[in-house]
């Protein structure tokens, strides 16, 4: 498709804020420390665009879409996760993650369990990222090819190429001024398109007499235990993030980075709405198109020129800074708990530059992923199935070590942070029963922590009764 030149000009300026930031993170980054917390100097609002400029991605913006036009209102349970998730971080974690000072999440697990559960909560966090990257790259390139004449496997180099510029900069500083504008961007954008989805049908009335109300307009859709295990999925994922935890851990307060949290958990939502009655509407009006085009086409065919330009290349950069997010994840794990303990002489020049190394090594493993399964692959069912594998084999010992330290057994643990994931893999090869994968794990994690706890009790009481 051919830009006009009114769509030219707002992908301009768009582009160009985008780079200028860019810009001004990169030169804030001096040490390794300011490239994975930003030195800690972070306020609510830069805490708010580092976690929504992760949250808010393809799988929040086009995914959202795109499930709303296959299958109705139930799309929105994915950003009603993420705001519940924030809201949980606000109320139960900010403090005691602060309080903990360790900046990972394997850093947490291991100096309560010891470096045998860390390195297998390292393992399994650090796949669920890599496997997240993958429907970031395919929302990327459908953006990509939507409104440029490019097959999707250029599409896919292109997106990686500016995930890559985007992060490798800037560090936690380019996610977090970048995620302010993202944020500001995308949150006007799918306001304003949800509102004109709308007043094109001639408002809820209008839209409800297009389409059925069942599926379309059911919020749990088909299938309600596929929409309880997505949103214990997300809940979860984002809980076990690696990414938010460094959000937290940039603040300047405990305040900021609450604030933060409550702007997230307030925002994610709403963004969704705005997604969903895009996705319901092309569905009434466009039903031949692909879904995954169902966003992208409607900003080309439905808003002003201008702002056409304006909301797709804050799309585009909504699902890189998403991409980029969690690679800088990965990189500040792979970092802080894997190469810094092997090298712990490693000077701050050589870690920086470790950490720049390993982002294009996970584009690249990722772009291969993307380049084998295609465009048609749904986005969800990759973001679930990275939330829900890391969310099994961190959630419980990411809490019991902040409020139960020393109560459970390390080796309760370390089965249980092997045997959750484990079990996701067997119950999505296997399928015994018709079972979502995450309740099975679930279950698993649960009883041997159980076990563990009892165990320690009983350890703990039979030392008491020698000593008297």
């Amino acid at each position: 498709m051919i830009f006009s030149a009114e769509q030219l000009f707002g992908v301009f300026i768009t582009v160009f804020l985008f780079v200028l930031c860019g810009v001004y993170s990169g030169r804030r980054v001096k040490t390794a420390e300011d490239f994975t917390v930003s030195g800690k100097r972070a306020g609510g609002l830069m805490v708010a665009g580092t976690i929504l400029g992760t949250m808010i991605g393809g799988a929040s913006t086009i995914g959202t879409a795109q499930m709303a036009f296959a299958g109705g209102l139930s799309a929105w349970w994915f950003t009603l996760g993420g705001g519940i998730s924030c809201l949980f971080y606000c109320l139960f974690l900010v403090k005691p993650v602060r309080e903990h000072g360790q900046v990972t999440i394997p850093g947490i697990i291991g100096e309560v369990y010891g470096q045998q559960t860390a390195l297998a909560a390292t393992i399994f966090i650090t796949l669920g990222m890599i496997i997240n990257i993958i429907p970031q790259l395919i929302s990327a390139a459908s953006l990509v090819s939507s409104f440029f004449s490019l097959s999707f496997s250029l599409a896919a180099v292109f997106a990686v190429l500016l995930m890559a510029v985007y992060v490798c900069f800037g560090g936690a500083w380019g996610t977090g001024i970048l995620g302010v504008l993202k944020t500001i961007l995308i949150s006007l954008s799918l306001l304003a398109g949800g509102a004109a989805a709308l007043w094109l049908t001639g408002g809820p009335s209008g839209m409800s007499s297009e389409l059925p109300s069942f599926p379309w307009f059911s919020f749990c859709g088909t299938e309600i235990s596929d929409d309880i295990s997505s949103l214990f999925c997300l809940i979860l994922g984002v809980l076990t993030g690696q990414v938010y935890l460094q959000a937290v851990m940039t603040a300047k307060s405990t305040a900021s980075a609450r604030r933060g949290t409550i702007i997230s958990a307030v925002l994610s939502p709403l963004i969704g709405l705005g997604g969903v009655l895009i996705g319901l509407f092309m569905r009434s009006r466009h039903p031949e198109i692909m879904a995954v085009q169902a966003l992208p086409l409607f900003v080309l065919w439905y808003l002003p020129g201008w702002l056409s330009g304006v909301v797709l290349a804050a799309l585009l950069f909504a699902v890189i800074g998403t991409g980029a997010g969690l690679a800088l994840g990965i990189c500040t794990i792979i970092s802080r708990d894997i190469y810094q303990k092997l090298f712990p002489a490693a000077g701050d020049a050589k870690t920086l530059k470790l950490n720049r190394t390993l982002l294009f090594v996970l584009f690249a493993s990722a772009l291969f992923v993307v380049q084998l399964i295609g465009e048609k692959a749904m986005i969800f069912d990759w973001s679930y199935l990275s939330l829900g594998f890391r969310g099994v084999s961190a959630f419980f010992p990411m809490l019991t070590a902040l409020y139960l330290p020393g109560k459970i057994n390390p080796q309760a643990v370390f089965l249980a942070s092997i045997l959750g994931p484990a079990t996701v893999v067997i119950w999505l090869v296997a399928a015994p029963w018709p079972v979502e994968p995450i309740y099975p794990a679930l279950l698993v994690c649960l009883v041997l922590f159980l076990a563990g706890y009892l165990q320690n009790k009983k350890e703990a009481a039979d030392i008491l009764s020698y000593k008297s």
